[in-house]
């Protein structure tokens, strides 16, 4: 059984996270994990090298918040300049914190895999992940009447996009 270190701020508490924690942990698949939810509190647990036999790998959200001030001077400023840092500090932090792993504490990076919900899929793509979302709820609850609804509205809107844009173009053979 392989223990976690997870970075996970869980939409930063928008919603029930509890709920949203045991759906994610059943989904993964994961027993034994170490919850951090933003990037000071992960580095200042990984500055502690004792803590690192208390986990096999990592597990990283893409975005999830800073936790304070003060954290490119201690744990940045030899690994990457301040424009990158400032360019991933809003939303980047998973890679910020993947850049520590293996930069500032020699992790085996094939121990580190980023788990997200985020994805920039761009508006012509969103009706598609809506749809992903209520089939992922499906899984664990029945759907109401609105759920299915929306399904169907999303549905539509990804045929439309469908039919007036990709159907149009002509495909590549090889």
């Amino acid at each position: 059984m392989m223990r976690f270190l997870w970075v996970e701020d869980f939409n930063e508490d928008k919603g029930d996270r509890t709920a949203l924690e045991a759906r994610w942990k059943e989904y993964f698949g994961l027993d034994e994990v170490i919850i951090k939810e933003d990037l000071k509190s992960a580095l200042e647990y990984l500055d502690d090298r004792e803590n690192f036999a208390d986990f096999d790998g990592v597990l990283l959200d893409i975005r999830f918040p800073s936790g304070g001030e003060g954290i490119y001077e201690k744990y940045f400023s030899e690994i990457v300049t301040k424009k990158m840092y400032g360019d991933y500090l809003e939303n980047g932090t998973g890679i910020l914190l993947y850049l520590a792993l293996a930069l500032r504490y020699s992790y085996n990076q094939e121990r580190i895999a980023f788990v997200s919900g985020n994805v920039d899929e761009g508006k012509n793509m969103r009706p598609l992940t809506d749809m992903v979302n209520l089939l992922i709820k499906f899984q664990h609850e029945p759907l109401s009447d609105i759920d299915w609804e929306d399904y169907r509205s999303q549905e539509e809107i990804l045929a439309t996009f469908y039919l007036e844009t990709v159907k149009s173009r002509k495909v590549p053979y090889l």
